[in-house]
């Protein structure tokens, strides 16, 4: 536009002259070679001007036949350097979909056009990579680092190679040439806190995987004074440095890990490692006052059960009803927060107080997480011992909503660490419920679910033991009745084709009495069991007729003249029946399966 208008006031600035040449005529004379010459002014200032134009058209011819060489030149090197960025374009964007044969291709163009342009050897070392050709793509990028404004490009695509061959030595020095590279860069301002962006955050994971504290603090510093990191997050990562300063330092100088750990509470006060390392080396220097203010300031800010277990153990050597004194105090600020309630039910428990750890937990019940139905079934186990309800609240903890641990990238740990385990970033560590518990259904236990009520055991009753009653007079003199034995009949089995027993008459061995006849086929009570001689001796015994009503057997009385001769008091011996007086046996009307104990005649009691 401006161009338009320039143009324009051009021709009105003419147009101008020539109204004003219009409007005041006059003459021009003047001689040349003789000759004198006469025109007009208006005349004059026309051939005037048509002969600027045609010497600013001659010059113009002469000066492009001088300068003819170097435009064709330039107009060559113009149409190499157009093709080598049409290559480039091309070769990046290979690169980008991950065509190496393509981008290989490309990079040998646009290094062949632009003659190891610094794009051009980075578009080349990115297609041997891509084409696994490590070697030539290190090669590429230590030619980088021979000019100065591609070494900070070739060190960094060293570092990743170096971090590609799991080579950390190598990784941090490279990434330290790069921070001291930094600061002399021309297209950097030349000041000693120049860092380029990745140097200083690669600098700074190395030396804490290497647990060098001191120069990561120094590298924090660095990265601050270079504007990479924002200040909040310089506190939290000196906070972090030092934890794990004063981690180091804990069993050997628990002097220097004091001041650490102090240091840190004083950058992060809801970090929660800071407060415990703190609360346990102060307590280990006797500072009880100290830690107790340093535990509960944390306390109130991030509630953790570390911190409930290290206040809970500030003083060594308390008992377990002192620490749930001290925990009570604890969970005063902050009485309706879950860990205030699991802290005082576990120092309840370790105390044996089952009547407060189940009224901390009590209000947290409707919708538990594991720690609380684990505490429940230490409780159920601890005071009354009942199985049934201690596997109730095992299997609603499998159940429950998980609780929060300790996570960095995806590794569970049961305590904190400074650096992650797999990818070795400071402070990867955060204190929330895994993602894969998240999708886990919740357990909901009612208000009115018996499991809330505490068991109810009723006391055993007295047993009441009758007394004796005494007796009459008349009926304790009277001498009991003597038993007679009873004799038992075993019946045999029915069968149709058996014939009619003969009877056999069977006399007491001890008395000489005829008892009621037996059949043969008749089975002995309790003949398939072993008699025992002591109780059949009882038994006879117990039988056995007053002397004045004994019977007058002739071989009882014979027994008794021979015991009254030898003066002893002897049992009489048992008569057996003859065969002669047995009675005859009737014809035969068959044959019959005799019973095993048929010959047994006469039985000993």
């Amino acid at each position: 536009m401006i161009r338009v208008f320039s143009i324009v006031a051009v021709f009105l600035a003419f147009a101008a002259g020539f109204a004003w040449l219009a409007d005041n005529p006059g003459n021009v004379q003047f001689n040349w070679a003789g000759r004198e010459i006469e025109t007009s002014l208006m005349v004059f200032a026309i051939a005037f001007v048509v002969l600027m134009i045609v010497i600013a058209i001659i010059w113009g011819v002469l000066r492009a036949i001088w300068r003819s060489p170097h435009m064709l030149k330039g107009y060559f090197s113009a149409r190499r350097r157009d093709k080598g960025y049409n290559a480039l374009s091309n070769g990046l964007i290979a690169v980008g979909e991950g065509d190496a044969k393509r981008a290989q291709k490309a990079a040998n163009s646009a290094n062949k056009y632009l003659n190891d342009a610094p794009l051009a050897l980075l578009l080349k070392a990115q297609a041997a990579q891509l084409a696994g050709e490590h070697e030539t793509a290190r090669k590429t990028f230590h030619s980088m680092m021979d000019e100065p404004e591609t070494k900070l490009l070739g060190l960094r695509g060293l570092f990743m190679e170096a971090e590609r061959t799991n080579d950390p030595r190598a990784a941090l020095q490279l990434a330290l040439s790069a921070m001291d590279t930094a600061a002399k860069h021309p297209a950097r301002p030349n000041d000693g806190a120049t860092v380029a962006s990745w140097a200083g955050p690669a600098v700074l994971r190395y030396q804490s995987a290497a647990e060098d504290w001191d120069g990561a603090l120094k590298t924090i510093s660095a990265n601050n004074a270079a504007g990479l990191i924002d200040r909040a997050e310089v506190k939290r990562r000196r906070a972090v440095v030092l934890v794990a300063k004063a981690l180091s330092h804990e069993d050997r100088e628990p002097q220097e890990a004091k001041l650490a750990a102090l240091e840190a509470h004083k950058h992060a006060p809801d970090l929660v490692p800071a407060a415990v390392v703190a609360g346990r080396v102060l307590s280990r220097l006797g500072e009880l006052r100290r830690a107790v203010k340093t535990l509960e300031s944390t306390w109130k800010l991030n509630p953790h059960p570390d911190l409930a277990e290290t206040y809970a153990h500030v003083r060594p050597g308390d008992s377990p009803r002192d620490r749930v004194k001290r925990i009570k105090t604890l969970t005063r600020l902050l009485p309706d927060h879950v860990e205030s309630a699991i802290a005082l039910a576990k120092a309840s428990i370790e105390a044996q107080d089952w009547d407060g750890a189940r009224a901390a937990l009590l209000p947290h019940l409707s919708i538990p997480t594991q720690r609380a139905c684990l505490l429940m079934a230490d409780i159920e186990e601890g005071e009354h011992g009942d199985k049934g309800r201690v596997r109730e609240w095992l299997s609603k903890a499998v159940h429950a909503a998980a609780d929060p641990v300790w996570i960095a990238d995806g590794v569970v740990s049961d305590h904190w660490a400074p650096v992650s385990p797999v990818t070795g970033l400071l402070d990867a560590y955060e204190w929330k419920v895994p993602q894969s518990a998240l999708a886990k259904p919740t357990v909901i236990i009612s208000d009115d679910d018996v499991l809330l009520a505490p068991l109810e055991i009723e006391p055993p009753k007295p047993v009441e033991i009758p007394k004796p009653e005494p007796k009459p007079e008349a009926q304790a003199e009277k001498p009991a009745p003597i038993a007679e034995p009873e004799i038992v009949e075993a019946k045999a089995p029915e069968k149709t084709e058996k014939p009619e027993p003969k009877t056999v008459p069977v006399i007491e061995a001890e008395t000489g009495t005829k008892a009621e006849p037996k059949t043969e086929g008749e089975a002995e009570p309790n003949s398939g069991q072993k008699s025992d001689p002591v109780e059949a001796e009882k038994a006879v015994d117990s039988a056995k007729p007053e002397p004045e009503a004994a019977s007058g057997n002739g071989a009882a009385q014979d027994g008794s003249e021979k015991d009254g001769k030898d003066g002893k008091d002897r049992k009489s011996e048992p008569n057996f029946v003859s065969p002669d007086s047995m009675s005859p046996i009737p014809d035969d009307p068959g044959t019959v399966k005799e019973d095993a104990d048929t010959d047994k005649r006469f039985k000993l009691f």
